[in-house]
């Protein structure tokens, strides 16, 4: 008999949108909250949030797993 499971995977992008120009405090704000949204093992990698300036905002984008067995 097989030893195996079957997984779904939803992937749901987040996104926090500052326009742009800001001020230091409302990027903090966000980096502070995306911070204590963000699992552990998570908040060391360098690629775990994004960030894209656009001409009228600033866009912080990370993706957030759910799995379901």
């Amino acid at each position: 008999m097989a030893d195996w499971a079957s997984r779904t995977i939803v992937t749901t992008t987040k996104e926090y949108v500052l326009p742009s120009p800001t001020n230091w405090t409302q990027v903090k704000q966000v980096l502070d909250r995306i911070g204590s949204e963000l699992p552990e093992d998570q908040r060391r990698w360098d690629d775990t949030v994004t960030v894209a300036a656009h001409d009228d905002e600033i866009v912080f984008t990370y993706l957030v797993e759910t799995r379901n067995g």
